[in-house]
């Protein structure tokens, strides 16, 4: 799969629908081959013969597409039974491997869509729809060449999100990971939260290029929270702070995973575009957690952190990581594609980690990583197949988009605040259970275009509808993040799920703020409409983990508090009323006289501690 994908990058062998059916040959023989080989070694004669159909199965409808591709393109539409057989055996076998990759939730929706697909005409109005016949709705789904599951999904995985993860899988045998490691440790160094902060930089700058919260947290809490429960932090608070650090890396340029090529493939939106209107959002977020941090530091007396730097380390690891991500950037701005930018980016990687004993990977670790890259690769494809072929092509077919969005829409009343808390509930639902990335797909495909209709740009849409997925991972029961993050930590779930809410809360309003002023996904007009919607973001997150921590240069009374509160409700008002700068002139002021009163606070404090 690694090999094609590479040839495909420069050759371009096959033509593009042939190109994405062998990619979902791939895809289907990595999920299932290990399927069949663990039912094997332990003697579970049904599983080896369903993993062994399955992959039958597979080969089978890939060569018919094969061997009639020019016939099925002339007839899309109006299909054989044979086609409307193959079609139906691709569409369940889409299904199952995203079950077995990302569990039921996904598969659940899809089947809940393709169900209303086939018997929605029996629906009251608003969500009747005209009876369409099985052999059309499974010529669409499954066997057309340019809808369902050969639609955009599939080239965008194939082409650019499988290339990507391969690339990030290079960088962790290189040992690029450590120029992460010692940027984390010297941040510790220089603030109030040492391992903490440390924990905040490495994981920030890992999950960009990771795109997986869970992959995150075990790859760098292994370190970092050991590290903090040693220097006084308690096993719950690490953990959280390993959690929600781990899990804002999607939200975070230049990579974000494997989101911001979903969010490609979606809006039509360059990536440097995507990639620089989440700049400010992903900084605001990592600032509140170390802001945050901080303060619990300094009210729980933990002293910043004296593990040294390695300077040695950190130079020369620093260019396995700048070279590589430059090359991705010039060529991006030199109107490359992006399957081309990767391809050369991955490559240059290698031979720079190549040209070090250190960091030269041996053959079999060089496989063993491709193979794991190749494998979440997959994972990852089946699910954003089984979302063109379930989600977007029964939105197409049967108008449910619409019909969603005015029940949704008469529910608000038309008001934009009521339609926004609907979908941030959605969002943290699907995320409690769903892949990140699973969850927003299925939030941007079904929500945001009635966030557009409401007056919200499609870039606000799209990362209000991203960033309550990545705050549903963090968000209980299921809180997924801090299941994993508890678990190296060896503490309480709840607990750790409760830390870790209390560290990121101001990201909860971090999507209405952007919402009422587009400013902050930098797409204002002027640096005026910038400068002031950052100032009143900024202080907006400083002042709100000082309500929750009840410290700030010394501890906070009751008043200092409900003045914190004004404060921030105040800032909050400037965005809402979307510009009128009473709000924040109110709230910076309310801030500064907090602050000066904290600082007069804190000079009696330090006479008295003298004296």
């Amino acid at each position: 799969m690694v090999v094609y994908h590479l040839i495909g990058v420069f050759l371009h062998p096959l033509e593009p629908a042939l190109h994405a059916n062998t990619h979902l040959t791939f895809v289907f023989l990595i999920i299932f081959l290990p399927a069949l080989q663990a039912a094997i070694q332990k003697g579970q004669r049904l599983g080896s013969i369903a993993a062994a159909a399955l992959i039958l199965f597979s080969i089978l409808c890939v060569a018919y597409i094969y061997l009639f591709h020019d016939e099925l393109v002339m007839r899309t539409g109006d299909p054989l039974p044979r086609d409307v057989v193959i079609g139906s055996i691709l569409v369940i076998l889409v299904i199952e491997a995203c079950r077995r990759t990302q569990g039921i939730v996904l598969p659940l929706f899809a089947g809940i869509f393709i169900t209303y697909a086939l018997f929605g005409q029996y629906l009251p109005r608003p969500f009747y729809h005209l009876p369409v016949p099985f052999g059309r709705l499974i010529s669409w789904f499954g066997i057309s060449l340019n809808e369902g599951i050969f639609g955009g999904l599939i080239f965008l995985s194939a082409n650019i999100i499988f290339l990507f993860i391969l690339f990030g899988t290079v960088l962790e045998i290189t040992k690029a990971r450590d120029f992460f490691t010692m940027v984390g440790i010297w941040v510790g160094r220089k603030i109030s939260g040492g391992p903490a902060q440390t924990s905040v930089a490495s994981s920030a700058l890992v999950g960009s290029i990771t795109g997986s919260p869970v992959a995150n947290i075990i790859i760098t809490g292994a370190v970092t929270i050991p590290l903090m429960k040693k220097t006084g932090f308690s096993p719950a608070f690490a953990a959280g702070v390993e959690a929600v650090a781990s899990s804002g890396g999607i939200l975070l340029p230049p990579v974000m995973g494997a989101v911001v090529f979903m969010m490609m493939g979606l809006t039509g939106f360059p990536y440097l575009t995507i990639c620089m209107a989440a700049l400010v959002p992903a900084l605001l977020y990592y600032f509140g957690i170390g802001w945050s941090i901080y303060l619990y530091a300094r009210k729980e007396k933990i002293i910043p952190s004296e593990e040294k730097v390695d300077t040695r380390v950190l130079l020369r690891r620093a260019p396995l990581f700048i070279i590589p991500f430059g090359l991705i950037v010039a060529l991006l701005a030199l109107q490359f594609s992006p399957m081309y930018a990767a391809g050369w980016a991955m490559v240059s990687a290698l031979a720079l980690g190549c040209m070090s004993k250190e960091t030269r990977p041996d053959l079999r670790t060089l496989v063993d990583a491709l193979t794991r890259g190749a494998k979440s690769a997959a994972a990852i494809s089946s699910m954003m197949v089984l979302a063109n072929a379930a989600f977007i092509s029964v939105m197409g077919l049967t108008g449910m988009g619409p019909k969603i969005c005015g029940v949704i829409g008469n529910l608000s009343g038309g008001h934009l605040i009521l339609v926004l808390i609907m979908t941030m509930v959605a969002s943290l639902l699907l995320g409690c259970v769903a892949p990140v990335a699973g969850a927003y797909l299925i939030v941007a495909i079904v929500v945001t275009p009635l966030l557009v209709d409401m007056g919200l740009n499609v870039m606000q849409a799209h990362f209000f509808a991203l960033v309550f997925s990545v705050l549903g991972f963090l968000t209980p029961p299921a809180a997924p993040s801090a299941i994993v993050a508890a678990g190296v930590a060896n503490t309480s779930f709840m607990k750790t799920a409760m830390q870790g809410l209390r560290l990121v809360a101001p990201a909860f309003l971090l999507p209405f703020l952007f919402s009422y002023n587009p400013a902050l996904l930098l797409q204002a007009s002027g640096f005026t409409d910038y400068l002031l919607a950052i100032v009143a973001a900024v202080l907006i997150f400083v002042s709100f983990p000082i309500i929750l921590f009840g410290h700030y240069l010394t501890k906070v009374g009751w008043a200092g508090i409900g003045l914190a509160a004004v404060s921030v409700v105040s800032l909050m008002s400037y965005f809402l009323t979307r510009g009128r700068v009473g709000g924040l002139i109110l709230g910076a002021a309310l801030f500064t006289l907090l602050t000066l009163w904290q600082w007069k606070k804190a000079k009696a404090g330090e006479r008295e501690t003298n004296g």
